[in-house]
């Protein structure tokens, strides 16, 4: 049950975006679903020209603390397997902040974003992480 879509909020807690007019969310009205397992899957970038890659965006975090979160993964081999980029003491920036056993990415570790409005601060956050690795 995906409910990922780009478009402007208009949430409760939510009406504004980092950059630009719209922005990936999930139920543009309300909460998100229960029991969703959902991505956003983006085209292949090729980095073999690049000398220092990164992954920069804006993030707005509201989800059930400990229990619900997002994670960045890379795929190197067009989608057949796939890692989380970084942990949070990686060196990103607002690199995930959270590590709780609780959080569902099994293989792919528990490191995420998982936070309420009111502890993530209730606003869009840039977030940055190298992407030289790979």
């Amino acid at each position: 049950n995906n409910e990922w879509v780009i478009d402007k909020p208009n949430k409760t807690n939510l009406k504004t975006v980092g950059d630009g007019q719209k922005a990936w969310i999930t139920n543009t009205t309300g909460i998100y679903a229960n029991e969703q397992n959902s991505f956003i899957l983006s085209p292949p970038f090729d980095f073999s020209t690049l000398i220092s890659p990164i992954i920069r965006a804006s993030l707005y975090v509201d989800t059930e603390l400990n229990f619900d979160g997002l994670q960045f993964q890379i795929s190197t081999d067009c989608g057949e397997t796939w890692e989380r980029i970084g942990t949070n003491s990686s060196g990103g920036q607002n690199w995930y902040n959270n590590r709780s056993s609780s959080l569902p990415f099994g293989d792919y570790g528990n490191f995420a974003w998982s936070s309420t409005r009111t502890v993530w601060g209730g606003v869009w956050k840039t977030i940055q992480h190298s992407l030289e690795d790979y």
